[in-house]
């Protein structure tokens, strides 16, 4: 699970316009924040609170999960790619 300040994600701009409707945006979030000098902390016995819903309220497109993590590697792990 990916958690941040809400000061933080504003300072780093939010999500990136470029991805299309939801998934890839912890992936890229993490990327971002390790690649432009941020701190990611293993906090081992930590808690962390998220309401799982009984049923999706939107409909889920993998091949646009795909694409969104995609450019996040892309996007900073250019370097890294072969």
């Amino acid at each position: 699970i990916f958690g941040i300040w809400k000061d933080n994600w504003e300072q780093m701009g939010t999500y990136d316009i470029n991805m299309t409707e939801w998934g890839g945006e912890h992936i890229e979030m993490s990327l971002r924040t390790w690649r432009c000098h941020g701190r990611i902390l293993v906090v081992p016995c930590s808690r962390m609170g998220h309401v799982f819903r009984a049923k999706n309220p939107y409909i889920v497109h993998v091949p646009e999960v795909m694409k969104n993590t995609k450019r996040a590697a892309l996007v900073w792990l250019d370097e890294h790619l072969e």
